[in-house]
């Protein structure tokens, strides 16, 4: 289920890009309208979403943190901010408890984008990185991606220049070599060398390769030609 609510936010995504040139303001408007007809009423009681939409069945609900931060977004983007529907989500993702590296960056960038203090959760995050300096799906592990590129993007918002050149070269040392050859020069979920991982982990996949594309926009911001050239330099 993790994987298809991201595939189906990317996928909306990427084919609303490909595609919005050839729209019309009227249709982006209904569109827009169609899609805040459906998140208002889906909101719960307590100001989160979920993922999953059931009628009355808690145990259901998955991946509140993650759902609610793209919702938050979302909103955010459209100018949304000063309405309850938001305070309210942005209420309850800043008591909600993060398990894992995607909920804790979702929940870090979303709170930052929110204008609330996110220093508490980009602390956390960075304390969940590994010896690399990078993530893995929870903290301490080997990392992986969309993990890692999930917190390079999240503390280069929420840190800003306190998140050092030096740390953000170490993360996407794991990133950059891990990008797959061409035709397709995609990303794999794996990105060490570990010749017993799955095919599923180690072959090319859309998912990781967006956050990682996403990662090293943000990474750019920072620095001025040759990014790739000089993270791999430095170690």
């Amino acid at each position: 289920m993790k994987w298809i609510v991201r595939s189906s936010v990317l996928l909306g995504l990427i084919g609303f890009g490909q595609s919005g040139l050839a729209a019309t303001q009227a249709q982006i408007d209904q569109a827009w309208n169609k899609g805040l007809s459906w998140l208002m009423p889906n909101q719960h009681g307590d100001g989160g979403w979920s993922s999953v939409i059931t009628s009355g069945n808690p145990t259901q609900q998955g991946l509140g943190i993650q759902t609610t931060a793209a919702v938050l977004d979302a909103l955010n983007a459209m100018g949304f901010k000063s309405n309850y529907t938001y305070s309210a989500g942005v209420a309850w993702l800043s008591n909600a408890e993060a398990v894992s590296v995607d909920a804790l960056s979702r929940q870090a960038a979303a709170i930052k984008n929110s204008g609330e203090d996110a220093t508490a959760y980009g602390t956390r995050l960075a304390s969940w990185r590994n010896e690399r300096l990078a993530w893995g799906a929870y903290s301490g592990y080997e990392p992986g991606l969309p993990d890692t590129g999930l917190g390079v993007a999240a503390l280069i918002d929420v840190q800003g220049t306190s998140y050092t050149n030096s740390d953000i070269f170490n993360a996407l040392c794991q990133i950059l070599p891990a990008q797959l050859a061409a035709p397709n020069n995609l990303w794999s979920y794996s990105v060490t060398a570990v010749t017993t991982a799955p095919a599923s982990q180690t072959g090319g996949a859309i998912i990781p390769t967006v956050h990682a594309v996403l990662a090293l926009g943000k990474a750019n911001t920072r620095f001025t030609g040759g990014l790739a050239e000089m993270a791999l330099r430095t170690h």
